[in-house]
C-alpha cells in the first residue's frame, strides 16, 4: 500500500492539481501537454495493477478519484474553449493521436464513464518478481516529472508556438550559463531546455539499467520481457514523438547545441575519445528508450 501511496502523493497529486485547482495556463497549448502528463501516469497505475505492484481495492480509489475527475474535464474542456481558437479537439489533436492505439483505448473507456485499469493488459500478467524492478522504475519515472527543466524541454519541443520557440532560441546559451542552470535549477528558457535534455537522457539511461537487470536476472521469458519492455516504452513515447517534423527539427536544435556546448566544455580536459563517447551515450539512451529516429514530414 505504501508503494502506492508514494506514487500519489508525488506523483499523481501534483498533475491532478495542475489541472484542477491551478490558475489558467499561459500558453494554451500547454493543456494538451498537461493532459498527456496525466494519462501518462494513468499507464504508470495501469501497469502496476497489472504487475501486482499495486492493490486493486486502493488502486480503484485513486482512479475514482483523481482520474475519473480528470477525464472527466478532458470531457468537457473542449465544449467550454472560445470557438475562435483554431487548435483542434484535444481528442483529434496530433499530440493524443500520437499516443499508442492501447492508451487511446483506456482514455475511451475512462471517458465513456468505465473503469479501464484491468483492461487491455501489457500481457506480463501478476509477477512477484517484478515489483522491485518495477518500483526502481517508478522513482525514477516521479524524479522526471518533479524536474523543472525536463518538463521546460518537452513543452518547447513538443508543444510551445513556433513563434515563441523560435524568439527563445535565438538568444545565446554559453557553456558557463548551462553550468549555472545546472546549478541552481533556474535559468534562460534555452538554457533550461538544455538542461532538460541532457535531464531526459540521463532517465532514459537509468531506465535501461533497470531494464536490463531484469533481462540479465532472468525474471521473465523472452515473449514476457519483450511485452513489459515495450509497454514501458509506449507509455513514454509521446515524450519524444519524432514523427513530428516541428519537433524533429527542435530536437536537433537542442542537441546539437548541447554536443557544441560540450565540446567547448570537455575538449580542453579530456581525449577526443573520451568526449565522443560521452556523446553516444546521451544519443543512444534516448535512441534505445524513445526509438528517437526523427521522421520528418515531406516539404
Amino acid at each position: 500500500m505504501h508503494r502506492l501511496q508514494e506514487f500519489a502523493v508525488g506523483t499523481i497529486v501534483p498533475e491532478w492539481e495542475r489541472v484542477t485547482r491551478t490558475a489558467e495556463p499561459v500558453d494554451e497549448s500547454e493543456r494538451a501537454m498537461m493532459a498527456l502528463l496525466i494519462i501518462e501516469s494513468f499507464l504508470w497505475l495501469h501497469l502496476g495493477v497489472e504487475l501486482g505492484a499495486f492493490p486493486r481495492n486502493a488502486s480503484e480509489d485513486v482512479f475514482s478519484f483523481y482520474y475519473a475527475t480528470t477525464f472527466r474535464w478532458l470531457k468537457s474542456y473542449d465544449d467550454r474553449r472560445p470557438r475562435s481558437q483554431r487548435q483542434p479537439p484535444f481528442l483529434d489533436s496530433a499530440a493524443y493521436l500520437g499516443l499508442p492505439e492501447f492508451a487511446r483505448a483506456l482514455v475511451r473507456m475512462s471517458l465513456d464513464g468505465g473503469n479501464p485499469l484491468y483492461e487491455r493488459p501489457s500481457g506480463v500478467g501478476e509477477r512477484p518478481a517484478l515489483v522491485a524492478p518495477f518500483q526502481s522504475l517508478l522513482i525514477l519515472y516521479s524524479r522526471l516529472c518533479r524536474d523543472t527543466a525536463a518538463r521546460r524541454f518537452l513543452f518547447g519541443i513538443g508543444f510551445q508556438n513556433a513563434d515563441d520557440w523560435r524568439t527563445q532560441w535565438s538568444q545565446p546559451c554559453t557553456t558557463e550559463d548551462l553550468f549555472k542552470t545546472f546549478l541552481s535549477a533556474e535559468g534562460s528558457p534555452a538554457a533550461m531546455i538544455l538542461l532538460g535534455y541532457t535531464r531526459l537522457s540521463e532517465y532514459a539511461r537509468n531506465v535501461n539499467e533497470v531494464l536490463k537487470n531484469i533481462e540479465d536476472l532472468g525474471i521473465l521469458d523472452s515473449a514476457r520481457l519483450f511485452q513489459f519492455k515495450d509497454r514501458i516504452r509506449n507509455i513514454h513515447a509521446w515524450r519524444l514523438n519524432l514523427s513530428s517534423g516541428d519537433t524533429a527539427q527542435r530536437f536537433d536544435q537542442v542537441r546539437e547545441q548541447v554536443d557544441r556546448l560540450m565540446d567547448e566544455a570537455l575538449t580542453p580536459l579530456a581525449p577526443e575519445d573520451d568526449v565522443k563517447r560521452v556523446h553516444e551515450l546521451l544519443a543512444k539512451s534516448l535512441e534505445l528508450l524513445f526509438d528517437s529516429q526523427p521522421v520528418l514530414e515531406p516539404a
